[in-house]
């Protein structure tokens, strides 16, 4: 019993992890969009942040509304989705990513 309660804490503490490295991966792609350096063309950069908006709203779906990072949390995955929506009218790329992220959060950036 002690062990699965020491998994359960492990796996919580991986989660929380990977949810602050996409809110600071969302905070790096904004700052470098205000430096001019995120450009819709270069696909790593789009699917990134792509991905960590991703695991935003995953957690932000899947988590009780009582949780104190649940403001930040939603906070940033618009910010994400906000920074894909600059970088839409560049490439196709950038849509077909918001076009997934509008349809799973039912919201319109």
């Amino acid at each position: 019993m002690n062990s699965d309660r020491l998994l359960d804490e492990r796996k919580k503490r991986c989660a929380l992890a990977c949810i602050r490295a996409s809110q600071d991966t969302i905070a790096v792609a904004k700052e470098m969009e205000k430096q001019g350096l995120v450009c819709a063309a270069s696909w790593p950069s789009v699917y990134t942040v792509f991905l960590a908006t991703v695991s935003l709203v995953f957690f932000a779906a899947t988590t009780r509304v009582d949780n104190p990072d649940m403001f930040t949390v939603r906070e940033d995955a618009d910010k994400g989705m906000i920074l894909l929506n600059n970088l839409k009218c560049h490439d196709l790329g950038p849509k077909r990513c918001l076009a997934v992220l509008e349809v799973h959060t039912s919201t319109s950036v």
